[in-house]
């Protein structure tokens, strides 16, 4: 029996690898994947995998352990995005699509997100049922089940980058944007979009494009202090905007020309502002819990919509499964978008957002400053603190007990609790306090009209609560 107790947190299964990130353990998953679906008639699995370490060694294990079970199993033996996986899932018309990837954590960890048959992230459900159908015990695949895979009748090799372009070249006048594509640089963190990006835009200039599985000892999160090779190819270059994505391609980065990063919240309120205002497309708008509040203030102006979610992208595919969604997206810059698949995407908002910028002859300052002066100015700082899980715990337990009233000296007005702890001083800031879902650290968030008064915000938090 084994003693590692397999746990879905808010973006899948993560581990590091070999410790509990190993074959068998993917096994046994695999295994309560194959009893999730033992009613199903001719269930049908697509699987594919990023850049991290072992990624085919896991795919090719899974695919195993359906195979002996009746399960038809659609594999990409080459590295592939997220996106491309949850768009096959439904192209294929497969029950569920399973990517190995462990998104934005440290090179050391993998993970397994599991898509449903509508091409997006299962519901709790979904996971909670698979869960708990999986077994302590599990027969491993032999050396004879792996060389002999290729040859089951039910076992399929696919192309999903094909699939996912055809999609895209559908939506998007791509010939188009290949005219423009010298005015860009992106970065592909050393992530698995890098053979795709480098096919669709051929002269764009690109960096981080070979595939590392250590990342160059970075987390492949497209935030501000990983970013440094974006910047520093901007600078060299007279490009307009940098572009990046993170390890599995579903989240999205932006760099102004002169090397400023655009977090997630500018680029929530950037999609729903083309989309509503341009294109004139409408909609409810879903955010997660940690996202700004001038997201209320453009809903308001424009007269959207708005629902607050808790954080993980899960909940808000959910509501896009049963209403009308312009758009939806979190902090951690996943977004989705209005006429696509329930899913985060960072390229289809990359070229959403060029297609803007190239119909309307402008520029991501301009559009910024129109935004701007319809909901103010503001910034943004987040701090991942990794901290004893002890510490953790202690803290997030003191805040259940007994709430604060303020902090180093600043009055509350009031507190929300919907996914954490997010504390409102007054319309224009407020500090979050949240344990992460997908790794062993404490988040610290804030909002303030400046990015200095924002890192103030969170050195208060930090101190108050006795975080270092």
């Amino acid at each position: 029996m084994s003693d590692y107790n397999i746990k879905f947190g808010t973006d899948g299964w993560r581990a590091i690898i070999a410790r509990d990130f190993t074959v068998e353990n993917v096994t046994r998953v695999g295994a309560g994947i194959a009893n999730w679906l033992k009613e199903e008639v001719d269930p049908k699995v697509v699987i594919g995998f990023d850049t991290r370490f072992g990624g085919n060694l896991f795919a090719e294990s899974l695919s195993i352990i359906l195979l002996k079970r009746g399960i038809k199993v659609f594999l990409d033996k080459q590295f592939v995005t997220t996106p491309m996986v949850s768009y096959a899932v439904k192209s294929l018309k497969c029950d569920l699509g399973i990517i190995f990837t462990a998104s934005h954590n440290p090179p050391i960890y993998n993970g397994l997100k599991i898509k449903a048959s509508y091409g997006g992230p299962a519901t709790d459900d979904i996971v909670n049922e698979i869960e708990d159908l999986i077994p302590d015990k599990i027969e491993m695949p032999t050396d004879e089940s792996f060389m002999n895979l290729n040859s089951h009748p039910e076992f399929n090799l696919v192309n999903l980058e094909t699939t996912y372009f055809n999609n895209l070249n559908r939506r998007f006048k791509v010939e188009e944007l290949l005219k423009y594509q010298a005015n860009y640089v992106f970065d592909a963190m050393n992530g698995s979009i890098q053979e795709f990006i480098q096919k669709l835009f051929p002269e764009m200039q690109m960096v981080r494009v070979d595939p590392d599985p250590t990342f160059k000892g970075t987390s492949p999160e497209p935030i501000e202090k990983n970013l440094e090779p974006l910047r520093l190819a901007l600078k060299k270059g007279n490009y307009e905007l940098g572009l990046a994505v993170d390890g599995d391609a579903d989240r999205i980065g932006l760099m102004d020309r002169k090397g400023k990063v655009i977090d997630a919240h500018h680029i929530m309120l950037i999609l729903i502002w083309y989309l509503n205002k341009y294109k004139g497309q409408t909609g409810k708008v879903v955010t997660g819990f940690s996202s700004t509040q001038k997201i209320k203030s453009l809903c308001d102006k424009l007269g959207l919509e708005l629902e607050i979610v808790k954080i993980g992208f899960k909940h808000s595919a959910a509501v896009m499964l049963k209403e009308d969604v312009l758009v939806a997206g979190e902090e951690a810059g996943g977004i989705a978008t209005k006429g696509y698949i329930p899913e985060r995407d960072g390229l289809w908002n990359i070229l959403i957002i060029l297609e803007m910028l190239i119909e309307n002859n402008t520029s991501i300052e301009k559009v910024l400053k129109e935004i701007e002066n319809e909901v103010g100015q503001f910034d943004y700082v987040r701090s991942d603190l990794h901290i004893d899980r002890s510490k953790i715990d202690q803290v997030i337990d003191g805040l259940k007990n007994e709430l604060p009233t303020e902090i180093s000296e600043r009055k509350i007005a009031y507190t929300e609790t919907l996914d954490g702890y997010k504390f409102y001083f007054n319309d224009d800031e407020w500090l979050m306090i949240r344990a992460s879902g997908t790794e062993p650290l404490l988040r610290v968030y804030a909002e303030s009209t400046t990015k200095t008064n924002a890192g103030k915000l969170v050195e208060l938090g930090i101190d108050h609560f006795n975080l270092l």
